[in-house]
């Protein structure tokens, strides 16, 4: 074979190898708004250049630089479905190195060098292919280093002929566009070095032609005022990833400096050694085109797959005759190993697999076929993060407008900030103004958000909102509505009252013994859509029902390995709990004990717990001594002193308390009838009363609940029986009702924390936060430990202040009606 067939097959195993490497899961978060407006175009015939697709912008001038690749990339989903947008991927980059290949080879450039700079430059650039319209650019790039030369030869009327028309239709497809001019422009730098004056003046107005025949655009001169409008915000180059140099820390989180950076460095000396070993033979317009593709690069990674391009073009001739066969060879079999033997190298994260699918697993279907099922939910006013907008733009168009999408100069670099603050602040705290403003201001009243990884996302406020219910969430994104809006369109029944996936750290943080029956449906609900916290409380609340069946199936269910396994140990007849168990799990152990009857193993799995009432009540039904403090749920003091002498002990008052920690220790059935037991001996006093209607509630047994509760408060009206009425009503949810009687168990006793707490979180709950509030703050000055859900809320009202909050309050209600 010659050498010039062997470059030419040299170029081919370079191009085969751009295909494999192209063979990737579609794996970003804009390729579905470009693939729905590809779509749309296709449809309608008609390039919009106002937009339509969000409530923010609507009617705003859209530059629709990309539109040409987007139509092409629709055209490849209908034809070839998932597998033709990363088809269309693999032609474009296969043509582009194909064409640069062909100038090195025209060049002069061996099979060697072809395979030594195609493979280092190209292993450069590849984690950048990925599905956009950028690639068209690569493409684009590739075909001026290939024509350049070959029209120039000809004459610049060829130039006009060919070029001019060749940008306009990159113009059309993406704002890489600019490279044209500028690849137009090298050759000048050789007629000034050769002092060539006409030649140059004849090919000079060339890039200006181009430049100037790239406004023939639906948005006209607007296309010219792409980059310049980008560049003058420099809030969007700050915040999106291609745009970062990839020497910031940020390009590769953990890294010092990224390991991108490092090999374009080692690269680019060896560029550089070789420029000045070859300097003879190195045109100017090659050392120049070098230098400004790496200082681009350097200043935004996006630069570096067309570097790469101009390497291949332009490096490999200068290498010729100086590579060894062996290395050659070598380098390009390793190169083909790798994705069979590791997958597809990425910049961030593992690996991809060869694949000619979607990667769905980053796309909310989920969230979007909940909606579709819900349409109600379509018509409330939206707020989206990044992540999840094009997907939804895919499934829904203008059927549900957006905040935003990933249409970067659609938006004022005012907004931008806005939208920033809202999805990943710096702050929270400074944040929580602009999101609590953005929420009324705009009239938000349902949130798309992808699972928040910044603490100060707008979706942790929304949790501790009372007017927000997270109705739907799956591996991707979590849904919220306002009240409001579930109330007319008539899907109440969607939202989460007591439980959110973002909270659900709070349920592990509550005392099993202290969550009510009445949860289990919500955390029945929560665990079909995977959550593994309202799984492990629902096998506990199982377990307390005496379903141990059920409660062994949930703790089989769950996805972590570790809580998986802490947890089916603990509720495994005669299972062993590991040396350091979740301390669910040995609460869960401590239940499952006591039901087989191994009372000093339940006693130990309590104290692996580190609930000191727990211990307590397990040392009660243990026979160990019994402590007064902690006292037990709903016992008073009296009751603590019988409970100690147990069971020496039978009076009424001993089996009240004891009904308290067996209900302690999962064995609700048997709590309920020794608490009722109880009240038979002779007149039981309130409290007994009291504490069987809270058990009652508790247990899910409303009407006894209330009825026990008023024969207490009959009997005396004292703080705890109006209590336990409104924990009744609570749970029977007539939360109004419930907040007069915890107010006047509060009036009697200002001091008693446990109605002090419940009345504050009705009162939250029902958008009174400034008076919320203010209880919660009274606790907090007496130093009373508050839960969770307290701490966040008297934040909140700190940060926020409690008029503020009640006016937003006030706000939804007045939607409402």
């Amino acid at each position: 074979m010659t050498t010039r067939g062997r470059a030419t097959g040299a170029v081919l195993v370079l191009a085969a190898l751009g295909v494999l490497y192209s063979l990737t899961p579609i794996h970003n978060a804009n390729f579905f708004w470009h693939l729905r407006n590809g779509l749309d175009i296709l449809d309608s015939g008609t390039v919009r250049t106002t937009d339509p697709f969000t409530h923010t912008m609507c009617g705003r001038e859209w530059l629709q630089q990309e539109w040409g690749a987007e139509v092409a990339m629709a055209l490849s989903w209908r034809m070839g479905g998932e597998a033709g947008p990363i088809l269309l991927k693999a032609i474009l980059v296969a043509a582009s190195i194909v064409l640069a290949g062909l100038e090195a080879r025209r060049r002069g450039a061996d099979w060697r060098a072809l395979a030594l700079v195609g493979v280092l430059w190209l292993g450069l650039s590849h984690p950048r292919w990925i599905v956009r319209p950028h690639l068209t650019t690569i493409f684009f790039f590739s075909l001026y280093l290939y024509l350049v030369p070959r029209i120039r030869g000809r004459g610049w009327a060829w130039g006009l002929a060919v070029f001019l028309p060749l940008q306009v239709v990159w113009a059309n497809t993406h704002a890489g566009f600019v490279m044209g001019p500028f690849l137009l422009a090298l050759p000048l730098a050789d007629d000034l070095a050769g002092r060539r004056w006409r030649r140059g003046l004849r090919w000079a107005p060339l890039p200006m032609g181009a430049l100037a025949v790239s406004a023939v655009h639906p948005n006209g001169l607007g296309s010219l005022r792409y980059l310049t409008g980008f560049f003058s915000q420099p809030l969007f180059r700050q915040t999106i990833r291609e745009w970062w140099s990839p020497f910031d820390p940020r390009y590769q989180p953990g890294l010092p400096i990224s390991r991108t950076a490092l090999v374009l460095v080692g690269l680019t000396l060896l560029a550089a050694v070789l420029l000045w070993r070859r300097r003879r033979k190195a045109r100017p317009s090659v050392i120049a085109g070098l230098l400004l593709l790496t200082a681009a690069s350097v200043a935004a990674s996006r630069n570096i797959e067309l570097l790469s391009m101009a390497g291949l073009a332009w490096l490999a001739p200068l290498a010729s005759g100086r590579i060894s066969r062996w290395l050659a060879g070598g380098l390009l079999a390793a190169a083909a190993a790798v994705p069979f033997a590791f997958g597809v190298p990425r910049e961030i994260g593992p690996s991809r697999p060869l694949s000619l699918s979607v990667d769905w697993s980053i796309y909310p279907r989920e969230t979007a076929e909940f909606l579709e099922d819900h349409p109600g939910l379509l018509q409330g006013t939206l707020f989206n993060t990044h992540e999840v907008a094009g997907y939804l733009e895919y499934r829904f168009g203008q059927r549900l407008p957006l905040y935003m999408d990933g249409r970067c100069l659609l938006y004022p670099e005012q907004f931008y900030a806005e939208y920033l603050a809202m999805a990943a602040p710096a702050s929270r705290t400074d944040a929580l103004p602009v999101q609590a403003g953005v929420l009324m201001t705009r009239d938000i009243d349902l949130a798309v958000v992808h699972w928040p990884s910044s603490p100060g996302s707008v979706a942790y406020l929304l949790a501790d909102l009372p007017f927000w219910r997270p109705v739907h969430w799956d591996g991707v994104a979590v849904t919220y509505a306002r009240e409001d809006l579930l109330s007319r369109t008539g899907l109440d029944s969607l939202g989460f009252g007591r439980l959110d996936p973002l909270r659900s750290s709070d349920l592990l943080e509550t005392p099993a013994y202290l969550l009510p029956a009445g949860l289990e449906p919500e955390l029945q609900r929560a665990s079909d859509l995977g959550l593994e916290t309202a799984a492990m409380i629902l096998a506990l609340l199982r377990q307390a029902e005496g379903d141990s069946r059920r409660a062994l199936s949930l703790a089989e269910s769950l996805d972590n390995p570790r809580l998986r396994g802490s947890m089916v140990s603990a509720l495994t007849p005669g299972g062993e709990l590991p040396d350091s168990p979740d301390p669910t799990a040995a609460t869960a152990a401590c239940w499952n004990r006591f039901r087989d009857g191994r009372p000093e193993k339940a006693l130990d799995a309590a104290r692996l717990s580190g609930d000191p009432v727990l211990v307590n009540a397990a040392s009660a039904l243990a026979g160990d001594s019994v402590l007064p403090e902690p006292r037990l749920p709903w016992v008073m003091k009296p009751g603590m002193l019988e409970l100690s002498r147990w069971p020496g002990s039978g009076s009424g008052t001993a089996m009240s308390a004891r009904a308290s920690a067996l209900w302690c220790c999962g064995l609700r059935d048997s709590a309920l009838s020794t608490a009722s037991s109880a009240l038979d001996p002779g007149p039981p006093a309130p409290w007994q009363l009291a504490s069987f209607a809270v058990m009652q509630a508790m247990a899910g047994h409303g009407a006894g609940a209330e009825a026990t509760a008023r024969r207490a408060i009959g009997a005396r009206p004292a703080p705890f029986s109006l209590y336990a009425m409104g924990i009744a009503l609570r749970e029977t949810g007539r939360p109004r009702e419930a907040v007069s009687f915890l107010r006047e168990a509060v009036r009697l006793s200002p001091d008693y924390v446990p109605a002090n707490l419940a009345l504050a979180g009705l009162l939250w709950e029902q958008g009174d936060m400034a008076e919320a509030a203010a209880l919660y703050s009274r606790r907090a000055e007496t130093e009373t430990p508050l839960p969770p859900p307290a701490v966040r809320r008297l934040e909140l009202a700190e940060i926020l202040g409690g008029s503020f909050l009640d006016s937003m309050a006030d706000g939804v209600k007045d939607s409402g009606t």
